[in-house]
């Protein structure tokens, strides 16, 4: 862990490191590129597969379920900059892409991962789960008006769930019946083609498994009940990675307990990693492990692993699921409720890292990859 001796001096380190580290990068040509907020996550319109593309694609966690029967603003410990939002509100949604091009942000992972527990039940097609389709719904549909306008939305990402509390019964029959909605009333619409991240030639879909002993059952289960969608490149996402391992079965991480994160590896490439302000054990915020934000200088820590590995995936913990604590509660601090000088210090890390996916395209002409 970075030590500095005084509250001044680890913001003074945080911000202005920052600040020096994005002020130019070196190009193959040997000029020098200021910083600036970039007008897009540096995709060109058209389908983004990750597998064609050269560094590393940086994603953030993004909550659509901020509607009448979802969730709401009763226990918020702050108020965010754009007020206690709608989900529904596009004005919100557009001002959320705009941020995102400002970040350098490429993907958004949006969260159905609560889907098979919500009262009334999914299949009932009411209720929470139907406002949580129509924000999902409307967020495709701003992401489109955008792009026709000109600008680059991130490209989209949804994560499912098929173990995010109690067992569910008949989950994988339940699952295959969210994949056949999602494919009726998003995949199949020509004019969303364009809004998926594809990644080995097909929209990328991530699957919420958070069993601690996921690398013994999860391929049990799938054995005996398995997932047929080739229509997809799925991705399984467990958490916890210091304790539970799970990257040693490939599976992706939404949050370790460690400032200094796991890095998941397949085919002997480093292809995923989360980076955060802060972390927790699984015992929760009060455990002496859990490292606060600190004035950024873990967030810079956090960061040095994504630098060494150079994932094809960074997910950065995260964008809106703030909404404060109830007695017994563990919520994950995000990065629009830390602070705005930590999301400036976050587009100078990502700046610095385009600038490094610049230098290793300008290789491929025989100039030196960093």
């Amino acid at each position: 862990m970075l030590k500095f001796p005084t509250p001044f001096l680890r913001y003074f380190i945080a911000i202005y490191l920052g600040a020096l580290l994005s002020a130019s990068c070196p190009r193959g040509t040997g000029q020098t590129i200021p910083f600036k907020p970039r007008k897009t996550s540096l995709t060109q319109p058209g389908i983004l597969d990750a597998e064609q593309f050269h560094g590393t694609l940086f994603g953030m966690d993004y909550e659509p379920w901020f509607t009448p029967k979802n969730v709401t603003w009763d226990t918020a410990e702050a108020v965010p900059l754009l007020r206690k939002y709608s989900s529904y509100d596009v004005s919100i949604i557009r001002k959320h892409a705009q941020w995102f091009g400002y970040l350098g942000i490429n993907w958004v992972l949006v969260d159905w991962s609560n889907m098979l527990w919500m009262k009334p039940p999914w299949e009932k097609q009411t209720g929470a789960v139907k406002q949580l389709e129509e924000t999902t719904r409307l967020l495709f549909e701003t992401y489109h008006r955008l792009e026709k306008e000109g600008a680059h939305p991130p490209k989209i990402v949804l994560l499912l769930g098929l173990q995010n509390g109690p067992p569910v019964k008949d989950g994988i029959e339940r699952l295959r019946s969210i994949f056949k909605w999602i494919e009726m009333h998003l995949l199949s619409d020509p004019q969303y083609q364009d809004l998926w991240l594809y990644y080995d030639g097909k929209p990328l879909i991530v699957i919420w498994y958070s069993l601690y002993d996921a690398c013994q059952r999860l391929p049990a289960l799938l054995k005996k009940y398995p997932l047929d969608e080739p229509q997809w490149t799925i991705r399984w996402m467990n958490q916890q990675l210091q304790a539970t391992h799970a990257e040693d079965c490939g599976m992706w991480s939404w949050i370790d307990g460690t400032i200094r994160q796991k890095v998941i590896y397949r085919g002997g490439k480093s292809e995923e990693m989360v980076v955060g302000p802060s972390c927790f054990p699984p015992a929760g915020w009060l455990d002496p492990g859990a490292v606060g934000r600190d004035h950024g200088a873990p967030y810079l820590e956090s960061w040095t692993v994504a630098f060494a590995a150079r994932p094809k995936f960074v997910q950065i913990q995260q964008w809106n699921e703030f909404l404060g604590e109830r007695q017994g509660m563990v919520m994950v601090l995000t990065i629009v409720s830390i602070s705005t000088n930590i999301v400036r210090l976050s587009a100078m890390i990502l700046n610095l890292l385009a600038c490094a996916r610049v230098v290793t395209a300008d290789a491929e002409d025989g100039a030196t990859t960093i």
